[in-house]
């Protein structure tokens, strides 16, 4: 026959077990999702330099752009002039030099 104090001791080892057990079942979680947790971190750290990179790229593409338009503007601003220089069209100014020189060379 069991004593009542006896009952009382053997569920608390069989409570300390449990305790013990589901602590060391915490344990490995706990490492294994500080592990995700770090892994994760080293991807988040490699897409902000990626990201970065990107942006530098994209001012850079930026840059070009604009001085790609700077110098169309300017090229369009040359056309114009020249077409107002020869209102008769620069085929008919070409065509007109040619016969000089083909003169001139005569």
């Amino acid at each position: 026959m069991r004593y009542p104090i006896t009952n009382l001791l053997i569920l608390i080892a069989e409570s300390l077990t449990e305790l013990e057990v589901s602590d060391e079942k915490i344990g490995v979680e706990v490492k294994t999702v500080e592990q995700s947790m770090n892994a994760i971190g080293k991807k988040l750290d490699a897409l902000r330099t990626e990201e970065r990179a990107a942006i530098d790229v994209l001012q850079t593409r930026t840059q070009q752009l604009n001085n790609l338009g700077t110098q169309q503007r300017t090229l369009e601003a040359r056309i114009k002039d020249l077409g107002g220089r020869y209102p008769s069209g620069l085929d008919t100014v070409k065509a007109q030099a040619q016969q000089v020189f083909v003169e001139a060379e005569a």
